[in-house]
């Protein structure tokens, strides 16, 4: 592999990267205030109703798309040319998807029996999570072409505007409808920016809807969709499940207050893999990309869920109150969730760029017993406790499963120079944390996260220099060139 060829690659990861970040960044922030304001404002039975229809529209939308998405990625970063084919074909069969959604969103509020003004939140709610479904189409398109900042551009105004309209009118005091109506609205002024910066800046693709040609689009998208659609069942069927067992009851509110902001963190590894997702596709060896890879992922998640884990109690009742405190239990935790599904992205993204899927299929499969039958089993004595031991249990599994079969796939030499670091840092700011517990929460978790990056950069320096000079390589400007 030429060095030269392998930095400037790794150059354009990261510059898309922090682009990408800085745009999920913002947009989880506000995404996350816009959540904690209707937490507080609408209760915890209203809340858990948002949170069921957001995670079931979710599940919906990802098990219908057939891969789609990963298609026009994939096939976007090897040729430009293959949209016109491509695009408005796959934005066709997804309205019909999301008409599909609201019908099947319907019919769970009738058998539920829910109230009109319940109804029409978890419906509107759901046309929402479609607009963001409709423009994740546009996001493939931005990956493929290596474009990271006009996704960062259009979650910003997604997330933002949704945030300033759906608070103010939570602080007003309006109800629980207008406020759904606001986030739909959100989403869509989000669809709309993604479709200029597309048509603008990036590519124009030709507007030819080709009814025949969708069966063979959706043979070939369908083993590209096994990673996402197991991912996204493993990663909330434990909501889902406690949406129907205890629909109406606070348990959903609380498990969704913790849950909300585990996904608040996981744009971080989204970030990374979408920006990796070009060279993945592109390159003939990626063995050592995915080690380097795994690392990068793994040492910039484990301190956030470490963090809160460590702090769940003070971080929910500074957040959603004390009314949440049934929450900080499954924070606990959830919080390894956010270093396991971290790496999980990172393996659905090399297998979906290999066109290997199927690696994927039979680790996931059997991730997912477990956690559909600890869910069935724990939720309805634990409620939301339950609902996270069995999330926790089912991401284990699959990742226990799934990531030696990856590394085995591409040539990886194995893990052993990969996890110890990370691990050992993120011992030191457990202890860290624990020898601290006296002072505040806010400066006990900045002292914790700081001692994690001193023992990480400390020990990669001494036991893997040559891990330590590539990212000084990747980071330090080609003077030379200019």
């Amino acid at each position: 592999m030429d060095p030269d060829g392998t930095a400037s690659a790794s150059r354009r990861i990261a510059s898309g990267t922090l682009a990408r970040l800085a745009g999920e960044a913002v947009g989880k922030v506000a995404s996350l205030a816009f959540f904690i304001v209707i937490a507080r404002e609408l209760g915890e039975e209203l809340f858990g109703d948002f949170i069921f229809a957001l995670s079931l529209s979710t599940v919906f939308l990802i098990v219908a798309g057939l891969g789609l998405q990963e298609l026009v990625g994939r096939e976007i970063a090897k040729d430009r040319r293959r949209a016109d084919e491509l695009m408005w074909n796959v934005i066709a069969i997804r309205v019909v998807m999301l008409i599909a959604m609201l019908v099947f969103m319907t019919g769970v509020v009738v058998v539920q029996g829910r109230s009109l003004e319940i109804a029409a939140v978890i419906l509107i709610v759901s046309l929402g999570i479609g607009f963001e479904d409709q423009a994740g189409t546009l996001y493939a398109v931005f990956n493929g072409r290596e474009r990271q900042q006009y996704v960062a551009f259009t979650l910003i105004v997604n997330r933002v505007s949704t945030a300033l309209m759906g608070i103010g009118a939570a602080l007003a005091g309006a109800s629980a409808v207008t406020i759904a109506t606001l986030f739909a609205a959100g989403s869509a002024l989000g669809l709309a920016t993604a479709h200029w910066l597309m048509y603008r800046f990036v590519l124009r693709p030709r507007v030819s809807i080709r009814p025949r040609a969708w069966k063979r689009l959706l043979r070939a998208s369908a083993p590209l969709a096994v990673p996402g659609i197991l991912s996204t069942l493993l990663f909330r069927t434990s909501v889902v499940v406690l949406g129907f067992v205890a629909a109406g009851s606070a348990e959903v509110g609380e498990f969704g207050a913790a849950y909300r902001l585990i996904e608040a963190t996981l744009f971080v590894p989204a970030a990374f893999n979408a920006a990796a997702l070009a060279w993945f596709s592109r390159e003939a060896e990626i063995g050592r990309g995915f080690e380097m890879a795994i690392k990068t992922v793994l040492t910039l998640t484990l301190p956030i869920g470490l963090g809160l884990a460590l702090f769940a109690q003070p971080l929910i009742e500074a957040l959603y109150g004390a009314g949440y405190d049934g929450a900080v239990t499954p924070l606990r935790l959830l919080g390894a969730m956010a270093a396991l599904w971290g790496v999980n992205t990172t393996v659905v993204t090399v297998l979906v760029s290999r066109g290997r899927t199927g690696v994927y299929t039979l680790p996931a499969l059997l991730a997912l017993a477990p956690n559909a039958v600890l869910a069935l089993v724990l939720i309805p004595a634990y409620g939301a406790d339950g609902a996270a031991i069995a999330a926790l249990a089912g991401a284990a599994v699959l990742l226990a499963l799934a990531l030696p079969r990856t590394a085995r796939l591409v040539g990886a030499g194995g893990f052993v120079r990969v996890l110890p670091a990370p691990l050992a840092a993120g011992a030191a700011m457990a202890l860290c944390a624990a020898a601290l517990s006296g002072l505040p929460w806010i400066p006990a978790a900045i002292g914790s996260v700081a001692a994690y990056a001193a023992a990480f950069l400390a020990i990669e320096r001494v036991f893997s220099p040559g891990d330590f000079a590539f990212y000084s390589s990747v980071a330090r400007p080609r003077v030379a060139r200019r």
